[in-house]
């Protein structure tokens, strides 16, 4: 198959840009940004050139020519928001080439213009102050000063910000302000505007409080706050935010007039302040005390300490009051268990149990007046539960051994003994929750360990523990290691290894004296246990032991050496092979004997010289 090769009718060679008059600039100058493209194309054939201006990758503008391969982008009174890197894009058809950058810096920013809507204003006014930059374009932050100190800033695209100042200090007050404008990577910030001096007058108020039908009150009676503006040396009229406050509470604030109407409690007491915010604080104060008619009632329990199944009583009582005003049988009161009333008298008597727990509170009413007291928090101690028996680790006869007692139940402190039959053998006393009362005993013979028992006791009742049944682990006496008697070579040889008393289980090892690892181990549940040998060889001869552990100790036994004896077909063998060697020598001797006598008569042949010489 054969590619049809169609050429393009056009090659886009190069782009490149240019600024004039010249990279660096005074603002107001006139730039001029040239592209410059270097087309190639085939003859007769017309292009659309689309050029396209980027500055710092965004497009700010474009046009189209007829085989034009130049294209100017001017910019008229350049101004510092103009600074940045610009590049020429040229897209002819499907085809686009962009230029390397060219940086422009535009320098020089228009001095603000600083206007305030008056030359003079009094405390507490609001003042207009806006700043321009009419000249400017671009992203601008304006900075407001006042006597050197910025005390507003304002973030926009508008070449003007317009602010309003609360005006709140006397004297003469310097305003000037600048800008920045946003570049790619940096600001650039402008001179300050002409300073404009403001002269603020200070404003005189009469701030009254007053407080009818007197200062001594007594508690109940109906009492006016009453916060006003007096006269106000200024023109014009004088509308102003008030604030009764007592303490550190705003009880109501209001414009130029507030009241505030209550019957006082002795809670009441305290600084009531009349005030107004312009520059610097404008108050009156006065402190009002109203005097008890009777004072905050007690709740009280009887007890110091109730445990349950106790009778405790509570009550509730207010010690103080005026006899001008109420007597003590005016007063009527009801106590409360956590928010809920509990009986509508002073007085209350109850067996305490765990339902008792709870918030407690009384009330003390009389001539409208309604007093709570303190809360009391009541939770009965508990009795001591029947303590646990338990130990730790485990107990071996004739060591020494720790018991726990312990009561899952009971309110500290809680005093726990030990007992041994009837007989008390050690006392301890636990303060601390999450405690358990240890004490250390012995035990000499396993069925004693049943005669231990613990008592747990607080408040004057106490309750016995079941008594303690655990394991008493009995330590091994020395193990005895039994052998069969003669052992021939190819015997099945027993290694029994027992323990004449000691609490199982037990953990029996085989050893030879030529090893350091036990030939077997095996945990049993009885006093003895053996290993086989299955067919013994006269190279295992040697000395053997067994040891023996449990719970309490280890004991190695005593050693047995185990000779193995020659099989008796070795035997047999052994013995047939020394009488055959026996016979050839007789039957040899004969042989040479013989041949000894015969040469005394005629000349031996050489092989009975040959025996001869032997």
């Amino acid at each position: 198959m054969h590619i049809l090769c169609v050429p393009s009718a056009f090659i886009i060679n190069s782009i490149s840009v240019s600024i004039q008059p010249s990279a660096s600039v005074q603002r107001d100058t006139h730039v001029t940004v040239l592209c410059q493209a270097k087309v190639s194309s085939v003859i007769g054939v017309t292009l659309d050139y689309r050029f396209s201006i980027l500055k710092d990758e965004s497009e700010v503008f474009n046009g189209t020519t007829k085989a034009v391969d130049h294209f100017s982008y001017i910019i008229n009174q350049a101004r510092v928001s103009d600074s940045g890197n610009y590049r020429c894009r040229i897209s002819i058809e499907d085809q686009s080439k962009t230029s390397e950058h060219e940086s422009l810096r535009v320098t020089g920013l228009q001095t603000p213009v600083l206007l305030v809507s008056s030359s003079s204003a009094t405390e507490g006014d609001n003042v207009k102050v806006a700043c321009s930059a009419p000249e400017e374009r671009g992203t601008f932050t304006f900075f407001i000063f006042a006597d050197g100190k910025n005390i507003r800033t304002k973030t926009t695209t508008q070449n003007q910000a317009e602010v309003e100042l609360d005006i709140s200090r006397k004297g003469t007050m310097k305003l000037t302000c600048d800008y920045t404008v946003q570049l790619l990577g940096e600001v650039e910030r402008s001179k300050l505007s002409f300073e404009h001096a403001m002269f603020v007058q200070e404003l005189s108020l009469d701030l009254l409080l007053t407080i009818s039908p007197s200062y001594e009150v007594i508690e109940g009676d109906s009492v006016d706050f009453t916060c006003r503006l007096g006269r106000a040396h200024m023109h014009g009229q004088l509308s102003k935010t008030l604030s009764l406050i007592k303490d550190t509470l705003i009880l109501k604030s209001g414009l130029n007039v507030i009241n505030v109407n209550k019957n006082v409690l002795k809670s009441d007491s305290g600084e009531y302040m009349c005030k107004v915010m312009i520059g610097s604080d404008v108050n009156e104060k006065h402190c009002v005390n109203p005097t008890e008619i009777f004072s905050q009632p007690i709740l009280t329990i009887s007890l110091p300490e109730v445990f349950e199944q106790d009778n405790f009583s509570l009550s509730c009582q207010s010690h103080n009051f005026s006899s001008s005003r109420i007597h003590n049988r005016d007063i009527r009161y009801s106590i409360f268990k956590d928010g809920r009333l509990l009986t509508s008298s002073g007085f209350f008597v109850k067996q305490a149990s765990s339902t008792d727990n709870g918030n407690y509170t009384c009330k003390a009413t009389a001539k409208s007046i309604q007093k709570e007291s303190p809360g009391l928090v009541f939770k009965a101690k508990v009795l001591a539960s029947q303590p646990v028996l338990s130990v730790m680790g485990k107990v071996i006869l004739g060591r020494p051994f720790d018991i726990c007692c312990h009561s899952e139940n009971g309110s500290l402190p809680i005093t726990y003994s030990l007992y041994y039959d009837e007989d008390v053998i050690n006392t301890t006393t636990v303060q601390q929750p999450n405690t358990t009362a240890v004490f250390t005993a012995t035990v000499n013979r396993t069925e004693f360990i049943w005669k231990f028992r613990c008592r747990a006791q607080n408040h004057g009742h106490g309750y016995m523990s079941e008594h303690l049944n655990v394991q008493v682990v009995v330590p091994l006496s020395e193990p005895q290691l039994l052998v069969a008697g003669d052992i021939t070579e190819g015997d099945q040889v027993y290694l029994i290894c027992s323990v004449p008393s000691g609490t199982p289980p037990i953990t029996f090892s085989w050893y030879s004296s030529t090893t350091n690892q036990p030939l077997r181990r095996k945990v049993v549940h009885g006093n003895s246990n053996h290993h086989i040998i299955d067919s013994i060889t006269r190279d295992m001869t040697g000395r053997y032991y067994c040891e023996a552990a449990n719970a309490a100790n280890q004991e190695k036994s005593n050693s047995v050496n185990i000779e193995v004896k020659l099989a008796l077909w070795k035997k047999g063998l052994i013995a047939v092979s020394c009488l055959l060697a026996v016979t050839a020598a007789v039957i040899f001797g004969v042989v040479c004997f013989k041949a000894k006598r015969g040469r005394e008569t005629y000349s031996p042949p050489a092989s009975q010289k040959a025996c001869s010489s032997i």
